[in-house]
């Protein structure tokens, strides 16, 4: 944004509005040990050319990370993001969508919001897409409030063991003030519990959450969570899945497995991960739970005229309806987010996202593969389908080996010593679209000489 200070012209004018005849005077009411009476204790002025230099110069002292090198997950991924997207997504009038206040009845954003909210539902199988949430933690937090108010004589909510610990965290803190337990149901050799979960229900649950692929980077299997939803739904209670939802295009949706809510981080679809934000939830419900959406759902009507427009066809955020009818406290919306992953869905369509998704998941058997015959390190849960991520344990200190890697130009992974207390010695691997062969090889080289 460009600075623009006023002129003595532009002061003297307002002054002369306002009726003082000096700065001084109009901020008489402070009180004058508050007033900084002398210049402030920073560097004098210098040229354009010279800052930039120096900011270039401080700049150069960090060590960035290439995307081929970045092998970093857990819920924020690098993903190639084509030049079309910063192109569009910064035009002054789609730039200022991001403003959150203003009325919402352009019609441009608003068949943005509309073709976002199709494509995801396409995606997770589901009938309605909310436009947005802040992110995939918020819409999981989300749905947690939704399911509280849902109408049946267990209060008791089942949480898988794959959860990501972060989003565990997320749940125990939304259920705060709700009519709500959480029932933590273990993983079996990285994978859902399914016996356990059914004995659970049959004691009685109001809903289960799922996670896939899970925090482990383990796809569950979809038959098992089908026959969960079977189960809940026999006794009036609901399925929440958090997917990923790149990992849609080759899986099975939740729609497909009988999910009533279905919620994930979209980041992948076009936005950096801008060392953890802004990012992009989303939130999808089937149709008897519609009216539990939050934030505002668009839809597409005819005006007067018989004019195809769009609207707003569902407002479940604080701002339009009664506080206490409000089914999230969102009050406003990631519309620049919303409007990068619409186009990156719209560039690559269908076969586009297939193929990335392939990709990923060949690199990923590739590094699984690789890392497997390391000196040193473990592969958790070898017998497992994954997508694009996996967990490995190592005979060293991992916060340290992964110091040591990110002084080579490598981020090798995420230290799970602090994020799971399950695995104090484990590293979680992430693949994406920009890692190549060859790139694998260097970091397995790298762990290996490491080790």
């Amino acid at each position: 944004m460009d600075y623009v200070p006023h002129t003595k012209d532009d002061i003297k004018l307002m002054l002369d509005f306002l009726g003082v005849s000096s700065i001084e005077e109009l901020y008489s009411q402070i009180p004058q040990d508050l007033i900084l009476n002398k210049p402030l204790d920073i560097p004098a002025a210098v040229s354009e050319p010279e800052l930039s230099l120096e900011m270039r110069n401080m700049a150069s002292e960090n060590l960035e990370i290439k995307p081929n090198r970045d092998f970093r997950g857990g819920g924020i991924e690098r993903h190639y993001i084509p030049p079309i997207i910063p192109a569009l997504i910064g035009r002054g009038e789609f730039l200022t969508s991001y403003t959150p206040y203003q009325p919402e009845m352009s019609q441009g954003i608003l068949q943005a919001f509309f073709e976002y909210q199709t494509m995801i539902c396409e995606l997770t199988g589901m009938y309605v897409s909310n436009a947005s949430s802040y992110d995939g933690t918020t819409a999981l937090g989300d749905a947690l409030v939704a399911i509280a108010y849902h109408k049946h004589k267990s209060d008791r909510i089942l949480v898988s063991g794959g959860f990501n610990p972060q989003s565990r965290e997320v749940l125990e803190t939304y259920k705060t003030g709700l009519d709500a337990v959480l029932v933590d149901i273990p993983s079996v050799n990285g994978e859902i519990n399914t016996d356990r979960i059914l004995q659970e229900i049959e004691s009685g649950a109001k809903a289960v959450f799922i996670q896939t692929p899970n925090f482990y980077g383990v796809v569950e299997n979809p038959a098992k969570i089908a026959q969960i939803a079977d189960a809940i739904h026999k006794t009036k209670g609901l399925l929440i899945i958090s997917a990923n939802p790149l990992s849609l295009a080759l899986l099975k949706s939740p729609g497909e497995m009988g999910a009533d809510i279905a919620v994930g981080e979209a980041q992948c679809f076009g936005s950096m991960p801008n060392f953890g934000g802004p990012l992009l939830g989303y939130f999808t419900a089937s149709k008897s739970q519609l009216r539990k959406l939050p934030g505002r759902v668009i839809g597409e009507t005819e005006d007067g005229e018989g004019n195809k427009t769009y609207v707003m066809t569902l407002q479940a955020r604080e701002q339009h309806i009664r506080r206490e009818k409000a089914s999230s406290n969102i009050c406003t919306n990631q519309a620049l987010n919303v409007l990068a992953a619409a186009i990156y869905l719209s560039y690559y369509g269908k076969e586009g996202i297939k193929n990335i998704a392939r990709r990923i998941a060949s690199l990923a058997r590739y590094a699984i593969n690789k890392f497997s015959k390391i000196d040193g390190v473990h592969l958790l849960f070898p017998d497992t389908p994954r997508f694009h991520e996996f967990v490995i344990n190592v005979d060293a200190d991992p916060d340290d080996l992964i110091d040591r890697i990110y002084k080579l130009g490598f981020a090798g992974g995420v230290s799970l010593k602090s994020a799971h207390k399950n695995f104090p010695n484990g590293i979680l691997v992430s693949l994406n679209e920009c890692v190549g062969k060859n790139d694998i090889d260097e970091i397995v080289k790298i762990y290996g000489d490491l080790l």
